[in-house]
Formats: C-alpha cells, sequence, structure tokens
C-alpha cells in the first residue's frame, strides 16, 4: 500500500491493478463481479442488465455511429461524441460529490448519483472509522471493511484452498476461485509464445515481458525501468537504503527475503528457522 496525502492506493488480489483504498469494495463489485445477464442471441454474459440491454442494440442494427477515434459502435452521434470524450479526450466537467468520479456531463453524474448512490435531494449517510484519531467515514460497510485493514498490524488471510495463494478479503477468495478454479482444480495459463506454463494470470502478464522487453515500472530515483513491480520494490531499497528482511537470531538486517535465509542458513546452522521477520 502506497499513501499520498489522504489517498492510500492498494493492490486489487484479483487482477493486481492499483485502486483507492475507498473504492476497492465498489472495484472488486463491478469489474470482477460475476457476468450473469447472457445475450440470448450470442451468449456473450455482462455483469449487469443494462449493458446487455445495450449490447442486444448492436444485434438489431441500431447501433449506427461509430466513434471516429476507436470505431465503436453507438446509438446516436451525441452517444458517439459521449464516448468519445469520455473514453479518449478525457473532457470531464462534472465530478460526484460523493465519490469523487468524473463525467463529461451533469446528467451522466446526476444518473452515476441515483444509480450508484442514494435518491438525488436525500442526505448521504457516511460510516465513520471508529480509530482514534482517523476522520475517515465511508458510505458503505465494504468499503469501511477495506480501510480497517490499513489500521490492523496482521491482515485476515483467507487461503484458497487449490492453491497456495493467500488473500487478505472474502470478496477477493471468491473472484480468484472463479478466474482460477472454476472447475474446482487449479487453472494454469500457458504463454502463446513459449508454451510455459504459470500458475496465474499475473505471472503470465509478467512473463509475457520476457519476450516482449517491456517495461513499464519506472524507478522515481533514478529512472531505470524494470518489468515486474517486485523487480522495482527490489531495487528502490536501493535508494531508501531500507533492510526490511531481520535475522531473528542477530537482528542483521537484509534487503531481500533470499539475502535473509542464505545469511541464516550459514550464520546459524544450528538454530531453527521460523519464518520472517519484518523490521
Amino acid at each position: 500500500m502506497r499513501c499520498k496525502g489522504l489517498t492510500c492506493m492498494v493492490k486489487c488480489e484479483v487482477c493486481g491493478k492499483s485502486v483507492d483504498n475507498s473504492q476497492m469494495y465498489d472495484h472488486l463489485r463491478s469489474l470482477h463481479a460475476e457476468r450473469k445477464h447472457e445475450c440470448p442471441i450470442c451468449k456473450k454474459k455482462f455483469r449487469e442488465n443494462w449493458y446487455l440491454k445495450k449490447h442486444i442494440l448492436m444485434h438489431n442494427g441500431e447501433l449506427k455511429h461509430p466513434c471516429d477515434t476507436c470505431g465503436l459502435m453507438c446509438a446516436s452521434k451525441a452517444s458517439a461524441e459521449m464516448h468519445k470524450k469520455a473514453r479518449h479526450t478525457k473532457e470531464l466537467s462534472a465530478f460526484c460529490d460523493v465519490c469523487g468520479k468524473g463525467f463529461i456531463n451533469v446528467n451522466q453524474m446526476n444518473f452515476h448519483k441515483k444509480r450508484s448512490h442514494q435518491p438525488e435531494g436525500e442526505p448521504v449517510e457516511l460510516i465513520p472509522c471508529p480509530y482514534e484519531g482517523c476522520s475517515k467515514s465511508y458510505r458503505s460497510a465494504g468499503s469501511l471493511k477495506f480501510h480497517l485493514l490499513t489500521h490492523m498490524q496482521e491482515k485476515p488471510v483467507y487461503p484458497c484452498p487449490h492453491c497456495s495463494k493467500v488473500l487478505h478479503h472474502p470478496i477477493s477468495l471468491k473472484c480468484h476461485m472463479r478466474i482460477n478454479h472454476t472447475d474446482g482444480t487449479k487453472r494454469t495459463f500457458n504463454c502463446h509464445i513459449c508454451s510455459k506454463e504459470l500458475a496465474s494470470l499475473t505471472s503470465l502478464k509478467n512473463h509475457i515481458r520476457t519476450h516482449t522487453g517491456e517495461k513499464p515500472f519506472s524507478c522515481a530515483h533514478c529512472d531505470k525501468l524494470f518489468n515486474t513491480k517486485a523487480s522495482l520494490r527490489i531495487h528502490q531499497v536501493v535508494h531508501t537504503k531500507e533492510r526490511p528482511y531481520v535475522c531473528m537470531v542477530c537482528k542483521k538486517g537484509y534487503t531481500q527475503y533470499g539475502s535473509l535465509k542464505g545469511h541464516f542458513n550459514k550464520a546459524h546452522p544450528n538454530d531453527q528457522w521460523e519464518g520472517v521477520v519484518k523490521g
């Protein structure tokens, strides 16, 4: 987790995307929710019924106006223009006063508030964080639960019964199992370049970068590029001088887990390894 001012970004345990902690519950619910609404024509599935209704318009030939940037078919010229502003030019002029989400016009923002929050005109009841000294409040119990994890020294753990993955929220575990273990067994992902078998989508994405040479993660201190976030984190200790892995016997600190384990086996062969102590 990384924080800047009042905003704390946490990594989604399902897709790896960094999301504002206060929005994580909504992120899981909206992006990783089960797709229950099936198109009767092509069998494509959608998370919400209104997505399905819009999709069916395509089959009926009612989407005749393409976006001149990406070619997406829309029901009207106005819809195509709104899509372009929202997806491509990012011209946002109205912002929700509940969650801060931006929209291209007030009408869209009002529709969002009616659909996602309480009816317009009614006061929004926020749930305050119970921790002393924390002034944050949230509009749902789910969002508050995610926030409370930031106050806990030890996060709750939800181990996957099919693989070694450990998650920190029941929704994350449910999404992980649906994506990776659809038939109750461990699912694997094959690289389309070398056919190597990987255990997760995240591992597959990281592996493919070894073929493409893509390095999307840059160090803020020296601009050096890396192909995974883990590699970037390991590198950054060169600048921060942090040694988070501490030997439980002699208290000597190391920048990497492997270095600590090697030290322990060599310097303390008669002691029993009891895990990692983070300093």
